[in-house]
């Protein structure tokens, strides 16, 4: 099982009898960044929303933004020696005549402090520049499903086992959506019962600046230490 996180179809298909033939269209992932029925508010407001109720600036996404561009540049060191051991090169089709061989990430952008602090926000008044976001195909997530003397015998190590201890859940009120991630955490915590302070490496899907700022400042964690060879 795949899937592309924060990125989807963008579909279209003929009506002849639309308005002057206007073909339908719909954009599974933008719609729904636009806002939901439940909820009709973008969701570069909810973190806006977020960094106005515990006072984050511009400047600390900034900081932020700049701290996980460095610990990513730890994956392309020599010659990209972590990355080697789980990206493989690909042969994408660009058009029927045209292909592509894929060996790394695409789409990222080289970050300076200099070039962060005159990028403006994107919401008169806000916090957010377009470098305190994540790239829309911002990662794909794979899971094998299969049992497990299979997966020892398709391990590179089969002394290595990942087990899952403990998962958390949480609904925080309409339009705080980077919020939720805190009281998801405190939950799959206390399942397992074990304290923020336990875990050596923490790892998160931060959208934007603000998810991973929240997140540190109410669990009492320094938010440049964890995600460790950047995120998303």
């Amino acid at each position: 099982m795949s899937d592309r996180c924060s990125n989807g179809p963008h579909t279209i298909w003929p009506n002849p009898l639309g308005p002057g033939g206007e073909p339908e269209r719909e954009d599974w992932n933008m719609d729904n960044f636009g806002g939901n029925p439940r909820v009709p508010v973008a969701m570069m407001e909810t973190a806006e929303n977020v960094a106005k109720e515990i006072g984050i600036t511009k400047e600390d996404c900034d900081a932020l933004v700049l701290r996980r561009y460095e610990q990513y540049q730890t994956a392309l060191a020599n010659n990209r020696a972590f990355q080697k051991r789980y990206m493989f090169p690909a042969e994408v089709m660009v058009n029927k005549k045209q292909t592509k061989l894929v060996e790394q990430d695409e789409g990222w952008t080289p970050t300076t402090a200099e070039g962060l602090a005159k990028l403006k926000p994107v919401r008169p008044g806000g916090v957010h520049s377009f470098g305190a976001q994540t790239f829309p195909a911002d990662g794909n997530c794979g899971i094998i499903v299969t049992t497990r003397d299979r997966a020892k015998e398709l391990s590179a190590d089969p002394r290595i086992e990942i087990q899952i201890v403990s998962y958390g859940f949480a609904r925080v009120k309409p339009a705080y959506m980077p919020a939720a991630p805190v009281p998801a955490a405190e939950m799959a915590l206390a399942i397992a019962g074990l304290k923020i302070t336990d875990m050596k490496v923490i790892k998160t899907h931060n959208p934007f600046a603000t998810n991973d700022l929240n997140l540190a400042k109410k669990m009492g964690i320094d938010v440049m230490k964890f995600n460790n060879y950047g995120c998303p």
